[in-house]
């Protein structure tokens, strides 16, 4: 007899958003002007290796340039290439 009981499929893992910032192209108000760990460019280039070491599956990519970094992102990011752009 065939069971009737539903396949359980694990949910993909998301990332609910991270930001992008480039201090070369961008002033960014909020920035401490002190050394610090945020004190540096985090680009799309940055993001692909964690999302794959941690198996996240998709993605939202938030913030106030976050356009500019959408030619970036598919390449920076593959495999991850099912991520969702907000």
């Amino acid at each position: 007899m065939a069971s009737t009981s539903p396949s359980l499929t694990k949910p993909p893992t998301v990332d609910s958003h991270h930001h992008f910032w480039n201090l070369e192209q961008f002033d960014y108000e909020w920035m401490p002007s002190e050394p610090s760990v945020l004190r540096r460019s985090y680009l799309p280039r940055d993001l692909g290796p964690v999302l794959e070491r941690n198996g996240v599956e998709r993605t939202r990519v938030m913030g106030r340039n976050a356009a500019e970094f959408y030619p970036l992102i598919r390449p920076a990011l593959l495999p991850c290439a099912n991520m969702a752009l907000a």
